[in-house]
């Protein structure tokens, strides 16, 4: 049985992607069971921590893990991680067109370089997305997002609606029209968005 995840930035009282957060869980559930057991992600988060204690000022991540006859919730104090490089690899075997629970596959991809440092999962020759964020490449004018992620992230629907990001095929020999490389997720505002100048992305491993 599939278990499915949403991970959702909580701080100061604010939740501002929910409803994005609850298309997704909606559709999921539709699409996987033809049903919906649990019709709003909402009431779930209110009625878990109704009494939690949460601090001033500081982010929070959400976990819900749910399955057809489960539900899990947990929330836990989120600090943004430091990334020191990016590797192009491989990845054309990898399905995450859902938000799965299960990661092994993206794990194993992982496994190959340091843990500060973070890959591109290149699929038929276009990029994707790192192993955890969407990505966007800035060309001096714009940014764009690649066309098929691994996963249409939450916040990634989000900044195409507000005209900041644009859907675009980026295949490897298209990298050198750009000249920064933007990674985010749902945890990670755009304004907070790790950056890089795009040649710090090294092909090595694109070639084992």
């Amino acid at each position: 049985m599939f278990q499915f995840i949403e991970t959702i930035h909580y701080r100061n009282g604010k939740m501002p992607l929910i409803n994005w957060h609850n298309q997704r869980f909606l559709s999921t559930q539709k699409e996987n069971w033809n049903a919906i057991i649990y019709p709003n992600i909402l009431d779930i988060l209110q009625k878990k921590f109704e009494n939690y204690r949460f601090e001033n000022d500081l982010s929070y991540k959400i976990r819900l893990v749910y399955g057809q006859d489960y539900l899990q919730v947990e929330a836990e104090k989120y600090t943004q991680k430091s990334i020191s490089e990016l590797y192009l690899i491989h990845a054309d075997e990898v399905n995450y067109s859902y938000k799965f629970f299960d990661r092994s596959k993206l794990n194993q991809l992982k496994s190959k370089i340091s843990t500060e440092a973070e890959i591109i999962a290149v699929k038929q020759n276009h990029l994707t997305d790192t192993s955890f964020t969407n990505i966007a490449l800035y060309d001096g004018d714009k940014w764009y997002t690649p066309l098929d992620p691994l996963l249409k992230g939450v916040q990634r629907q989000y900044l195409i609606e507000k005209n900041i990001l644009h859907p675009k095929e980026i295949l490897v020999q298209d990298i050198s029209n750009y000249s920064q490389i933007a990674l985010f997720n749902a945890m990670v505002d755009w304004e907070k968005a790790w950056k890089f100048p795009i040649n710090q992305i090294n092909p090595a491993l694109l070639n084992l």
